[in-house]
């Protein structure tokens, strides 16, 4: 069997595309904790800066994003703003949940009053050309409403009415004698398509069956003990190892794997592992059969009914019982074996196709044997049956 080969190709087409995905919102920086002082609009004609304004690019799939800042009147005494961690602890990955502004902390100013707006370039271009206490209108489509913030020592902003493309914040000291330090930060939600490499999916362990099982078919086996063997098989192997897990084996692995799983199923499917007692059993089974061959039918008996005490799951060895006592006229004793081992052999799915070909040879050959053997004709219908099912 070539369950490596098959996992193999079958898992490079998995980690491909047959991955588990999902929507998750994730928080993003845009504009890391900034500090800057800005001098007050009499400075600001002279040389100084009491305008300054930072490009935000933001990303796809935004759903919205932030600011929070803060003032105080000392240039370099930056405060503590910590936007992105406040964020990731509210963020609802789901997307089920808001994010309710008031959740997030903003550290109260101790400096002067700032004006905040979030632009367009044109805007922006304008705003920065206005550098001292000069005219300058904040329009629409220009500006946006939604992200200005006038007269505040501290301030926080949600924005979800532009989502895409650039746009630039412009932070304005309107004080005209006194200069301002501020902290800005800005961060956004956004959606992406996260990949669960620890799931296997309904569509991957679909084509992984399907693949196994014409594997095993085209092998030679019967349609049902081939489904028996990949339904164990596969729901080891998802069961035993994420997707993520194995397909970072490396080949010899995956062969140890592929090797240890059919081997276990295997052995599941044909009735489990079998005791020394019950080795034992189908040992002295053999030895009763060569009785039988060898003309002794009494010894081949009692050597048949010591293995079955060794093991009475033996269902060929209750098959050789009723081909005995066929041969010794007692066709329902015979009957009795017979239905006995029709019920013990079905358990084993691997080999039960094979026993019952048996048992049906066995009497055909004791007919040639034994010209005046009876009673066996609803026998082999009935095991031609139960081997036809399979």
């Amino acid at each position: 069997m070539r369950l490596l080969i098959i996992i193999c190709l079958v898992t490079t087409a998995i980690i491909a595309n047959g991955q588990a995905t999902s929507t998750v919102r994730k928080v993003v920086t845009l504009l890391p904790e900034q500090g800057i002082y800005l001098n007050s609009t009499s400075n600001g004609a002279f040389g100084g800066k009491s305008r300054v304004n930072y490009k935000i690019d933001l990303p796809p799939n935004t759903v919205e994003w932030y600011y929070i800042y803060s003032t105080t009147p000392t240039e370099g005494k930056d405060q503590s703003l910590g936007l992105v961690a406040q964020l990731t602890r509210v963020v609802d990955p789901t997307g089920i949940s808001a994010v309710a502004v008031n959740a997030l902390r903003t550290p109260s100013g101790s400096g002067g009053l700032i004006d905040v707006y979030v632009m367009g370039y044109e805007n922006r271009t304008a705003f920065i050309a206005k550098d001292y206490w000069g005219a300058w209108e904040y329009d629409n489509p220009g500006g946006y409403e939604e992200g200005r913030t006038l007269n505040a020592k501290q301030g926080k902003k949600k924005i979800d009415d532009v989502l895409s493309g650039t746009v630039y914040i412009g932070l304005k000291n309107p004080h005209v004698k006194d200069g301002v330090n501020v902290t800005i930060e800005v961060a956004a939600i956004i959606e992406v398509q996260d990949v669960d490499m620890t799931v296997w999916t309904a569509e991957t362990k679909e084509m992984m069956y399907d693949t196994y099982l014409d594997d095993l078919i085209s092998g030679g086996m019967s349609e049902q003990v081939a489904q028996s063997v990949a339904n164990c098989v596969l729901e080891k192997l998802v069961s035993q190892y994420t997707l993520s897990d194995f397909a970072n084996k490396s080949e010899s692995e995956m062969n140890v794997i592929g090797d240890a799983l059919e081997d276990e199923c295997m052995t599941e499917l044909k009735g489990g592992v079998k005791t020394e007692e019950e080795e034992k059993g189908a040992t002295v089974g053999r030895m009763a059969w060569k009785a039988y061959e060898s003309g002794d039918l009494d010894k081949a008996i009692s050597y048949s009914n010591k293995a079955l005490e060794y093991d009475k799951t033996l269902g060929w060895v209750h098959g050789n019982l009723g081909l005995f006592y066929l041969i010794k006229n007692d066709a329902l004793t015979a009957l009795d074996y017979y239905l006995e081992a029709i019920t013990q052999i079905k358990k084993d799915k691997i080999n039960a196709k094979h026993y019952f070909s048996e048992l049906i040879k066995d009497i055909e050959n004791a007919k040639q044997k034994y010209p005046d053997l009876s009673g066996y004709e609803e026998i082999v219908e009935q095991l031609q049956r139960e081997r036809d099912n399979i």
